[in-house]
């Protein structure tokens, strides 16, 4: 399963392609960012297989290789830590290569992972960052989630998708 945006196309992992990565194996032609995978997308790959060997295929709260549609680099992933919860709400993770942060990429990715839950019938997208990570907040705020809480070191965002679909019943 493909998702696409103007520039970036969301390509949805099987085990297999998760453990050709982890084993830095290309595809014939397939182009990497400098620093892909990450030691991060590594560990979310890892967890990903074993995740994928103790129960059912998440469907469509999987991982995702972000590529450019423009030349099909691929970038970084993404995706789901797992179908939604007794709550509806799906945790969602981007992880951008470095050369490739501070482009937009990461709110355009993060509008894609919405679309996704939104069309699965998630209720809740959530996520967090570092306090730190002042750009990524940026990010995770242009991608349309809103923060919610902040402590000393983590901001918590969140989207509740059943204010979009009350709207929508209103406007009937």
């Amino acid at each position: 399963m493909d998702v696409e945006s103007e520039h970036l196309r969301l390509h949805r992992l099987s085990v297999d392609e998760a453990a050709r990565i982890i084993r830095h194996e290309r595809r014939p032609g397939e182009l990497w960012a400098s620093g892909f995978p990450t030691f991060e997308q590594v560990d979310f790959l890892t967890a990903f297989i074993a995740d994928s060997a103790a129960r059912r295929d998440p469907g469509p709260f999987g991982l995702f290789l972000i590529s450019r549609i423009e030349d099909g680099l691929v970038m970084g992933g993404a995706g789901f830590f797992g179908p939604p919860d007794e709550f509806g709400a799906v945790e969602i993770v981007v992880e951008l290569d470095t050369s490739m942060r501070r482009l937009g990429h990461g709110s355009e990715v993060i509008a894609l992972l919405v679309g996704i839950a939104r069309a699965n019938g998630a209720d809740f997208v959530i996520t967090s960052t570092t306090v730190q990570n002042v750009a990524g907040q940026r990010a995770i705020e242009h991608g349309g989630l809103a923060e919610v809480v902040r402590d000393e070191s983590i901001v918590h965002y969140a989207l509740d998708l059943r204010d979009e679909q009350r709207q929508a019943e209103d406007e009937r």
